[in-house]
């Protein structure tokens, strides 16, 4: 399309949302592309190099299987060198995966916003019906940050190792993308 900017999608398989490694993929996204301004996505592609306009990643976890995808929204002439710096960073997350103090900071986070989204009754009804829709119990906002709190480390780095294959990334391009 004759547009000044590109529209990138990508996506790979994820995990189910009763697969026992969600929560360290959880975790994992948040630190790769779900932390917005934190995320490494974000630092790498938008804060260091300035190349996206937004960038992110997230889990979908549907009845039957479960994507990994992301989104990020560049100039066309910037359109190559933010999918090889997306590749980049999702093999080196899967190669290396994350440090500690990465862990601590998601958990502290995922843990710490969750009531922020009981802000209205309409955020409270979307959690509730989320809740029933994916057959969590009744129990879950009780359990759901110790949940978050018993990923360890190298859960995340073995999810990160297994869920993160860069040669199976589907990507699509919508746009007028220079050097793709």
């Amino acid at each position: 399309k004759p547009v000044p900017q590109s529209s990138i999608v990508f996506a790979e398989q994820g995990l189910k949302r009763k697969h026992p490694d969600f929560y360290a993929a959880y975790v994992m996204n948040y630190v790769f592309g779900g932390g917005g301004f934190t995320s490494r996505l974000y630092n790498t592609i938008r804060e260091k190099r300035g190349l996206a306009y937004s960038v992110y990643s997230g889990l979908h976890p549907l009845d039957r299987a479960g994507l990994i995808f992301g989104s990020a929204g560049t100039a066309n002439a910037n359109v190559s060198e933010t999918l090889q710096l997306l590749r980049q960073e999702w093999a080196r997350m899967a190669k290396s995966g994350m440090s500690e103090k990465e862990l601590a900071d998601a958990k502290t986070y995922l843990t710490g916003s969750y009531p922020l989204r009981f802000t209205s009754s309409g955020s409270i009804a979307r959690m509730l019906v989320g809740i029933q829709r994916d057959h969590l119990g009744i129990e879950y906002m009780d359990r759901r940050n110790d949940l978050i709190n018993a990923v360890s480390l190298a859960d995340v780095n073995r999810v990160a190792k297994t869920l993160l294959q860069a040669d199976k990334l589907t990507v699509v391009v919508v746009g007028d993308p220079k050097g793709v």
